[in-house]
């Protein structure tokens, strides 16, 4: 045990042992324990006192974060490797870090690389780290950080949640010429209730010269790489749900949650995703929802980038005043925003796009479900730093035209878009419960221009088919029956969906069987005689045995004799649909009895001697009438028993 009491009047206990720590499987639960597959370090100290690591090559190392309630966690200068990052996580339940409106960040990790910090120590503990109350930022990931990764943290109260980037000091250190930010992984965080931004990754001003922050110099903000953004929760905040600034090559943000944002209505901080100044990428797969009635809060806010395109793309956006809203900030002619494939619904405005002065900017709105608006929007030409005007609109090009100059709703109506004022138009599966699939009468399918090339699937992750593209952001699934028709050969009717046929009829009437839900499609007809049937005659399940199928279709049965072959057909299928048949024939004996089932030209024997537990299954059948015949006969019986059983049928299909 090594007390340490710091320059900066903080106490941490630290205990040490063993250089390298093996990898948590992430289902285990991390025991706060200093053993090889455990622990490299445990922090803990007292409630009113800061966990610290300071000053250490650290490389492969877990630092484990003993239970409990802490005032914060402060981490500097601590170096982990490409191949080999410090883990700092939760040990032994789930660490609050509470900063009593005291603290400038709950978890500061400074002047680091290669560090992930994850609450992912304990399985049955979704967020194992909890931020609260801190006097600024949640996460600080500040002075020089990068190569950093963040998960399964909770962040509440202070200003922002998570916050990852450096600005230009006023000594000439992190600017872009010397410093990029990199390699940040930001996924499945939870952060509510913050009065700042959601996540502030990468800094804010990248377009101008010299930075704000050091306005007496000719500092250039440093640019952002390899920016993940993935699977965050966000709800309650006062700024941006999510911004992200200067990331100009590889960012991508997709799958998060973002709910109730811009609640401060501070102008300028109002966006959902914020995508500021020089960035570029993909942001694709966001669900993003306003306030009820917010009248400030916009979906996408683009301010610009100018290194490549940017991909907007199998987004929903619901409630915001307006939908797109791009600044214009930084562009080239060569240099497109796409913007395809969302699902927007009930935003006062759909788009405002502001277009530099002396360049052309381009954009794509194809694909798109705009549903439930009150004005379509507006366009225009900016300087450098505000809206001057709208005489520059041959700047502003959209789908390869310039836009006309009016906010007229006929002519702002885009191509490969659908527009409908009223959503209920949009033949969504269940509008009022925000369930935007697409119905089976929705416009929007196969109404759709192929962007295969970009998006392989949609916002639930279902693949899109190039040969029939639909718009917005849920490609269109018809709805999925699953059917299961279950017979008793010689039992009983049974509450579990069972029909009994006893063997009274010897011609080919049709005898109708129903599903679970009581729908009769299926009819089951003797096409060629059995014997007779037994009750009571079969096998009886105890409870050591498999339950493979119930003792009343086990105790039960038809059976054919001598050389016999006993036809059983299935009438009223779905032409051409796959069907999964399962038999089981079984009957008590002391000699082998074997029974072959044909269907479809497929064969299966089984030994239905005091069988409970095999099932002769036919995957895959089908026919185009929509009838299927089923044989059964004896297959080498030892004692001249020349029989064949059929007990039970299970017929299942799985149909659009």
């Amino acid at each position: 045990m090594n007390l340490s009491i710091l320059s900066t009047g903080l106490v941490v206990t630290t205990l040490t042992i063993l250089p390298n720590a093996t990898t948590l499987a992430a289902s285990d639960t991390l025991a706060c324990t200093l053993t090889e597959n455990t622990c490299d370090q445990i922090l803990s100290a007292q409630e009113d006192q800061f966990l610290v690591l300071m000053n250490q090559e650290l490389a492969g190392a877990r630092i484990c974060l003993a239970a409990g309630r802490y005032k914060g966690l402060y981490v500097y200068n601590v170096q982990g490797s490409a191949e080999e990052p410090v883990t700092i996580t939760n040990c032994g339940g789930k660490v609050t870090l509470d900063g009593k409106s005291e603290t400038g960040s709950g978890a500061g990790i400074m002047n680091s690389r290669y560090i992930r910090l994850t609450g992912s120590g304990v399985d049955n503990i979704e967020y194992g780290i909890r931020i609260i109350d801190s006097g600024a930022h949640g996460v600080n990931a500040d002075l020089g950080t990068r190569d950093f990764d963040v998960d399964r943290v909770e962040v509440s109260g202070g200003y922002s949640g998570i916050s990852v980037r450096t600005y230009p000091q006023c000594d000439g250190s992190f600017t872009r010429e010397n410093w990029s930010l990199e390699n940040v992984k930001v996924n499945n965080n939870y952060v509510h209730d913050v009065s700042g931004e959601g996540l502030y990754i990468g800094t804010s001003h990248y377009h101008m010269s010299p930075t704000p922050i050091c306005p007496d110099s000719n500092y250039l903000e440093a640019a952002s790489k390899n920016i993940t953004v993935h699977n965050n929760k966000i709800e309650d905040v006062g700024r941006d749900g999510i911004q992200i600034g200067g990331g100009i090559e590889g960012v991508n943000v997709f799958n998060n949650t973002i709910e109730r944002y811009a609640l401060s209505g501070d102008y300028g901080h109002i966006g959902g995703i914020q995508i500021n100044p020089g960035t570029v990428g993909s942001f694709h797969s966001n669900w993003i929802e306003a306030l009820s009635g917010d009248t400030k809060a916009n979906a996408i806010q683009y301010a610009g980038g100018d290194a490549s395109d940017v991909n907007i793309y199998n987004n929903v956006m619901i409630g915001a005043e307006t939908a797109f809203l791009s600044l214009g900030r930084m562009s080239n002619p060569n240099h497109e925003v796409s913007v395809i494939n969302n699902t927007i619904v009930n935003s006062s405005k759909l788009f405002y796009l502001f277009c530099p002065e002396s360049t052309i900017e381009n954009f794509t709105f194809k694909n798109n479900i705009f549903a439930g608006y009150q004005t379509i929007g507006d366009n225009y030409w900016a300087d450098y730093q505000k809206i001057v005007g709208n005489d520059k609109l041959e700047n502003c090009w959209v789908n390869g035209q310039i836009p006309f100059p009016t906010n007229n709703e006929t002519d702002y109506h885009f191509s490969a878009n659908l527009f409908f004022a009223d959503a209920n138009s949009a033949q969504f599966m269940h509008l009022d419960d925000y369930d935007f699939r697409l119905s089976d009468d929705s416009p929007a399918i196969n109404a759709g221009e192929d962007y295969s090339w970009l998006i392989e699937y949609d916002y639930v992750g279902e693949p899109r088919n190039s040969a029939s593209i639909d718009m917005g952001a849920y490609a269109y699934q018809a709805e999925v029956i699953s059917l299961t028709y279950k017979v008793n050969f010689e039992g009983e009717d049974s509450e579990d969906g069972w029909n009994a046929l006893p063997l009274t009829f010897y011609d080919t009437s049709v005898v109708s069987i129903w599903d679970e839900t009581g729908t009769s499609n299926i009819g089951v007809a003797i096409t060629s005689h059995f014997c007779g049937g037994k009750s009571a005659w079969g096998y009886i399940v105890t409870p050591e045995d498999p339950i493979v199928m119930p003792n009343d279709v086990l105790n039960s049965f038809w059976y054919t004799c001598s050389d016999q072959v006993g036809e059983i057909t299935l009438s009223g299928l779905v032409p051409n649909t796959q069907y999964t048949l399962s038999l089981i024939g079984s009957r008590l004996a002391s000699d082998t009895r074997i029974t072959r089932y044909s269907v479809n030209q497929h064969q299966q024997d089984i030994v239905v001697s005091n069988n409970n537990d095999t099932v002769a299954v036919f995957e895959d059948m089908s026919s185009h009438d929509g009838v299927i015949k089923i044989t059964v006969e004896n297959q080498d019986n030892d004692s001249g028993n020349a029989y064949g059983y059929i007990n039970g049928l299970v017929i299942h299909s799985t149909v659009e």
